[in-house]
């Protein structure tokens, strides 16, 4: 008998602020509804988007214990190197480290621009 996969949703952002950094979190179809109601909670009121810089640093660490306690999974990769462009970053942070395939993406949402 084969093995039955977990279907899960991934959401990936990145900052180009010094070294590139991306960040993948991966959430379990089956949560996902409960997840959004949680983070849509901590959106400032009149807002569309969650943004540390939009919070202030009175709802940041608060925001930051909310986010960490909620169930999913998450890397942060990055990428040092000065010699290498924002693509080449990218191809080498994501999908190529030891973790790589290990949760198979049902859908893949990229936030920012």
């Amino acid at each position: 008998m084969g093995e039955r996969l977990l279907r899960v949703h991934a959401f990936i952002d990145e900052s180009k602020r010094g070294e590139y950094a991306l960040c993948a979190v991966t959430v379990a179809a089956g949560d996902l509804t409960a997840l959004r109601r949680q983070m849509n909670a901590l959106r400032p009121p009149g807002h569309t988007r969650i943004h540390m810089t939009s919070v202030g640093k009175k709802l940041a660490p608060k925001n930051v214990t909310v986010v960490a306690r909620l169930e999913a999974t998450s890397r942060i990769y990055l990428m040092s190197s000065q010699k290498v462009n924002e693509r080449q970053a990218r191809g080498r942070g994501a999908g190529s480290g030891p973790d790589a395939g290990d949760e198979p993406g049902h859908r893949v949402v990229r936030s920012g621009p």
